[in-house]
């Protein structure tokens, strides 16, 4: 046919795992037949195609030569003159047989074919004089009775209505945090479809099933988003010309919103005409969202309009902003404040407190769960009055306190580690000792109309909202409990080897079991889905997700350090409960490394969700990359008087466990303070004995290089006062050598 200069094979995805941003060629020197019957060892190469679309558009390209691979090509094949074919040795099997330019032209010649046939292709090729000739094209079929990874991973992603969406973990990411299960997506996620169908204001629009393709919410990589371009909530509509637009991005968001497509989408936004409903009959955990969400949405309002009444009369944004915080945390007889409150009264009441802390978990749960004492007591009506609530408690999969109490057995023990005044309560403050201690000027009216009505009003919203919270979690976990139930059931009957696999089915594939089919294929998605669940879980999504690509920001598993300036490192995020701190930071992105905390850390953390309450009462300060002002870890921060900032983007990767940081509610900033350490000199030769290097360091909050001169001063060094000598005296030390920073 052709007689090639090289050939060979190109598959344009993954030929295993069916990834099709990556293309795989192999080649040879010669006819492509040495490649096809593996009679020679190829070359391979793979190629990255960067996908801007999930559509097979125009816009796929090759991204650049990834890998290469040399063969041995110890033979070829080659046509003879007068017929036929021939083997012969090759002389050149170092490098490869074909070149950069011609592999980038070829993946692009099969990414045109890929298109137009719609499906990942097995290509023969070959290459002769420069040309390119494509010899054959096939599906690739060993694809067919698997999933690749990039199916299991996008087969509940919600579509996107256009090209420009814009999405935001904002919320959802304090109560979804991380990856949601399949039958959390598709059973409990359904009925909140459901609910924000309805709309906020007359609840008329029900969707009785689920439908991956509703409006208002957006799943990728099986998270939670708000999708705020076509959803229906319109409080965003009109931002920032109108005041309720603002208080509304202030309440989701955490801060005021700079981003410039943003901004545009929310003026652009247009409230949609409510179709009216064709179904009378709604599911019960939608009745249960119908009424958290109005009771959330008006706690809201409330306290927008006592930040609105503040505003009129404020001159001073800090001020200002210290005020609304101090109003907020009044708030009293706030339910979900009662789990750090419960915990810490059960450490309390423990009587040999040495000796409980050397009990094993195990062994302190026994103690606890079986005892009689107070302390006993106590735990057990935690556990009745609050055990249904958990980490991720609106997911099934997750168990609640209730069914895994050991995160508060590891915090009573904590906070028995602790210092005494973990023990004292908080001084609540009363209406008129509130008023008494705003710094705006407030006239007497705006006064009297805070004290009598505003503040009473806004308080009393904060109580409800979180009540009817606590009871849509305890519906929640009823039907939690009937999906394990049901899980068990299938074990016992032979139709799941294990009960956690249950969690790993979708509805409709737990009802096809249930009936009886038998697909292995369903199994055969367990596996990869359970694969393939950790990643998914730790992806991290900037605050506002723009379509279609949606990539988490950490999806190449590689950290990227922030931008940061000369000298300390330095954030800023929104203040919900004021204060100033200075301590060790304990970097913990999810709760599975909250055992890392020790009393008196500064949490910083993604997100809160209630599953974080029984680690409240160690920390001195808490600061989450989202939430809002409305947000669980803001209610409880401020309950329990806790400085705490939020909308703190990039903090997880700016700091790490260890650090020695200042919290300040009145700069609305966490610094890492830097660390200087003291040695006899810098010669190499010097002794261990003589260096004070990590005996005496301190950390220094410095700004420029007049004000590390004077700190250098009085870090001990000999060479400006006697300071040197004298600390060394107070080690113990020979004073025999300078000391130098």
């Amino acid at each position: 046919m052709i007689g090639c200069e090289s050939a060979g094979v190109m598959f344009t995805c993954d030929p295993i795992t069916g990834d099709e941003r990556v293309i795989e060629i192999t080649g040879n020197y010669g006819l492509g037949e040495s490649v096809v019957s593996a009679s020679s060892e190829p070359d391979t190469i793979k190629m990255f195609t960067n996908i801007e679309s999930n559509s097979l558009s125009k816009r796929r390209h090759i991204k650049g030569i990834e890998s290469k691979v040399i063969g041995k090509k110890k033979t070829l094949i080659k046509l003879l003159e007068n017929g036929g074919t021939v083997e012969e040795e090759v002389n050149d099997n170092d490098n490869c047989c074909i070149s950069d330019e011609d592999l980038l032209r070829l993946g692009d010649i099969g990414l045109q074919i890929h298109r137009h046939y719609g499906n990942a292709r097995d290509i023969e090729w070959g290459l002769k004089g420069g040309q390119i000739f494509m010899l054959q094209s096939r599906p690739v079929t060993n694809l067919d009775n698997s999933y690749t990874d990039y199916e299991i991973m996008h087969e509940l992603d919600s579509s996107h209505p256009t090209e420009f969406e814009i999405y935001s973990r904002a919320h959802w990411g304090e109560n979804f945090p991380g990856a949601s299960s399949w039958n959390c997506l598709q059973g409990f996620l359904a009925n909140k479809s459901n609910f924000f169908r309805e709309g906020l204001r007359n609840r008329t629009n029900i969707v009785e099933d689920y439908n991956p393709f509703f409006e208002v919410m957006g799943i990728q990589y099986n998270q939670l988003m708000f999708n705020l371009t076509s959803g229906a909530m319109n409080f965003f509509a009109g931002y920032p010309d109108s005041k309720q637009s603002q208080t509304a991005v202030l309440a989701m968001f955490g801060h005021q919103i700079d981003d410039k497509d943003v901004i545009h989408m929310f003026r652009m936004k247009k409230s949609e005409a409510i179709k009216p409903s064709l179904i009378t009959k709604v599911r019960m955990f939608s009745e249960g969202l119908k009424y958290h969400g109005p009771v959330s949405m008006g706690s809201g309002i409330k306290n927008a309009i006592l930040k609105a009444i503040l505003q009129s009369a404020s001159t001073n944004d800090l001020d200002l902003e210290l005020d609304y915080n101090l109003m907020i945390s009044s708030a009293t007889n706030v339910i979900s404040a009662e789990v750090p409150k419960m915990l810490t009264e059960i450490a309390k009441s423990i009587k040999d407190k040495q000796w409980f802390r050397q009990l094993n978990d195990e062994e302190a749960l026994q103690v606890l769960t079986t005892g009689t004492d107070e302390s006993s007591q106590k735990f057990r009506y935690f556990i009745e009055r609050h055990g249904h609530r958990g980490y991720r408690e609106v997911d099934p999969m997750y168990k609640p306190w209730k069914g895994n109490p050991m995160p508060c057995i590891k915090t009573i023990k904590t906070i028995l580690s602790g210092n005494e005044s973990q023990f004292e309560e908080k001084i609540e403050k009363s209406v008129d000792k509130v008023i008494d201690e705003l710094k705006t000027p407030l006239n007497p009216l705006k006064k009297l109309l805070i004290k009598h009505a505003l503040l009473p009003w806004a308080q009393r919203g904060i109580g409800y909202r979180e009540l009817s919270k606590y009871f849509m979690i305890w519906m929640t976990n009823k039907l939690r409990e009937g999906f394990w139930y049901l899980a068990q059931q299938m074990v016992n009957e032979g139709l799941i080897p294990t009960v956690d696999t249950f969690f790993y089915l979708t509805i409709t594939e737990v009802e096809a079991l249930c009936n009886g089919q038998r697909d292995p294929l369903i199994f055969s998605r367990v596996r990869q889905r359970r694969r393939l669940y950790p990643r998914m879980d730790k992806y991290k999504f900037e605050e506002f997700i723009k379509g279609p690509e949606m990539r988490p920001r950490n999806f190449e598993d590689r950290i990227i350090p922030p931008v940061l300036t000369s000298g300390m490192v330095q954030m800023k995020g929104t203040p919900v409960s004021n204060g100033s701190v200075k301590a060790r930071v304990c970097v913990s992105e999810d709760i599975t490394e909250a055992d890392n905390i020790q009393p008196g850390d500064i949490l910083i953390t993604y997100s809160t969700d209630i599953g974080w309450s029984p680690y409240f009462p160690l920390l001195s300060g808490i600061i989450t990359e989202i939430g809002g002002t409305i947000s669980h870890g803001a209610v409880i921060a401020r309950e329990y008087g806790i400085p705490s900032l939020i909308a703190v983007e990039g903090a997880c990767r700016a700091f790490r466990t260890g650090d020695i940081c200042l919290l300040d509610t009145k700069t609305q900033t966490i610094t890492k303070k830097r660390l200087f350490a003291v040695r006899s000199s810098g010669a190499s030769e010097d002794s261990e004995e003589m260096s004070a290097a990590g005996q005496m360091t301190t950390y220094l909050g410095v700004k420029g290089f007049d004000e590390m001169y004077s700190s250098v001063m009085k870090c001990w060094s000999s060479q400006f006062s006697h300071i040197a000598y004298e600390y060394k005296r107070g080690y113990g030390q020979t004073i025999n050598t300078p000391m130098a920073v």
